[in-house]
């Protein structure tokens, strides 16, 4: 496997057959390149389902980050329908909590 042949699997969306260089990769073939997961986000049974991969060759080129979107089954495999080229980003949010007030000498909350 090589970079151009990996550019041409996404670019096909050959999804399984790029989950399956992770799940369960081919025999060695002299070529060195390795993959990791990254991420996987499971939102529950037949629920979307995102693994994140990345992948490195030895020829020391950036990184390829890959998607895999699919379904998840409790039952069977995962049904994968999408493959894309991922980059990290940073998301943040503002969230709300119960505050348990403590009365001033005036009655007003602090």
């Amino acid at each position: 496997m090589n970079r151009s042949e990996l550019l041409e699997l996404i670019r096909l969306n050959h999804v399984k057959e790029i989950y399956n260089l992770y799940n369960d990769p081919p025999p060695d073939d002299g070529s060195d390149w390795e993959v990791e997961s990254l991420q996987r986000r499971n939102l529950g049974d037949g629920r979307p389902l995102y693994h994140t991969l990345k992948f490195t060759f030895p020829d020391g080129g950036e990184k390829i980050v890959v998607t895999l979107a699919g379904t998840y089954s409790s039952y069977d495999s995962p049904d994968w329908d999408e493959v894309y080229l991922s980059e990290p980003y940073t998301h943040s949010e503002i969230r709300y909590r119960k505050v348990e007030s403590k009365e001033t000498n005036n009655g007003n909350a602090q």
